[in-house]
């Protein structure tokens, strides 16, 4: 757990920001690495729920930021591959009650939750003929941000999952 001091105005208030690796599967282990062999194009797809406005997430700048550090990578990024890089950003804006007997106020804090997750054609090993789409492959990370900080920390955020991903594509997949 890392604790760090935010400004909301003239108030320092003290923020436990917790960056939780998911536990749900899949995850960054050796079996799941194992399903990025072989995988010669990914296509990016990015969905979030940003709030909107200045300093709001912009879809559409990380997806050209993801496209490119893969590119910087040697892993190439086609919008027409059928292995996708799934981004899933969720932030939501904390609630306050000043006094009591007061109605809540949205404040300008948020609880942002990144998801990256290697998505791809997989069989059911019982029937072989039946395939579905399904993640092999994933990291997070989650924590609370002020609002004048939310895209930065979306962009670092994204930046540090992309490198989680091209490290584990990496290690199947040596150059």
């Amino acid at each position: 757990m890392t604790f760090l001091c935010v400004h909301l105005g003239m108030a320092k208030l003290p923020l436990a920001v917790l960056l939780l690796s998911s536990i749900a599967f899949p995850s960054d282990d050796k079996t799941d690495r194992a399903t990025l062999r072989g995988v010669n194009a990914v296509c990016v797809v990015v969905d979030t729920a940003e709030p909107a406005g200045k300093g709001g997430i912009r879809k559409e700048q990380l997806q050209t930021e993801i496209e490119g550090k893969l590119l910087i990578a040697g892993i190439p990024a086609d919008k027409n591959a059928t292995a996708c890089l799934y981004l899933n950003v969720r932030a939501i804006q904390a609630i306050g009650r000043p006094t009591v007997g007061r109605k809540d106020k949205p404040i300008p804090l948020y609880a942002v939750d990144f998801r990256l997750e290697f998505v791809q054609t997989v069989a059911l090993t019982r029937d072989p003929a039946a395939k579905t789409f399904a993640p092999t492959w994933s990291v997070a990370n989650m924590g609370t941000v002020p609002a004048e900080d939310l895209w930065r920390t979306a962009r670092e955020m994204t930046d540090s999952l992309i490198d989680k991903f091209v490290a584990a594509y990496r290690s199947v997949n040596p150059q």
